[in-house]
C-alpha cells in the first residue's frame, strides 16, 4: 500500500501498530517469505493490493501458514491518481469495521475490501445564481 496512506490509517486504528515493508527493510522480499517473516514476528494482519495472492499456490499456502489475517483491496492503476484515491478511500472507510470484526473472531480470516465505484461524489453550486439561504449580498 502507498506509504502516504499510513498516517491516516495509523490514526484510525490506534493503538494497533501499523508498519510498512519499507520501514522493516523488507521491500523486494518475495511475498511468500514476507508473509512467513511477518507471521513469526507476531503481526496479526497483512494488507495488500496484490489481488492475485490467493490465486498463487505458493502465496496462498504462505498466507495460510502465516496465520495472519489477509486483507486485500484493488487499485485500478489504469485510472492513475483517481484510481489511487478510490483505493485509499475504500481502505480508509473499511479499516475501522474490519478491525472491530477481526478483534471478535478466533482464527484467521481473509478480507477483501470492496472498491468504491468511480462516480461523482460532490455537488457544486454557483452562489450567484443559486445562493444558499444564509448567503447575503455584498454591501456597497
Amino acid at each position: 500500500m502507498p506509504k502516504e496512506v499510513l498516517a491516516p490509517i495509523r490514526h484510525l486504528v490506534a493503538p494497533h501498530q501499523v508498519d510498512h515493508v519499507d520501514d522493516l527493510r523488507w521491500k523486494g522480499k518475495k511475498d511468500r517469505f514476507l508473509l512467513m517473516d511477518a507471521g513469526k514476528r507476531g503481526y496479526h494482519a497483512f494488507v495488500t493490493n496484490d489481488s492475485t495472492q490467493l490465486e498463487s499456490v505458493e502465496e496462498a499456502r504462505a498466507i495460510r501458514d502465516s496465520g495472519m489475517h489477509h486483507i486485500s483491496y484493488r487499485h485500478e492503476t489504469r485510472r492513475g491518481r483517481e484510481g489511487l484515491a478510490l483505493a485509499i478511500a475504500g481502505v480508509l472507510a473499511s479499516v475501522i469495521p474490519i478491525i472491530r470484526e477481526l478483534e471478535q473472531v478466533e482464527g484467521q480470516r481473509l478480507v477483501e475490501i470492496q472498491a468504491i465505484r468511480p462516480r461523482q461524489r460532490h455537488t457544486t453550486t454557483n452562489p450567484t445564481t443559486h445562493p444558499p439561504r444564509y448567503w447575503s449580498r455584498r454591501r456597497k
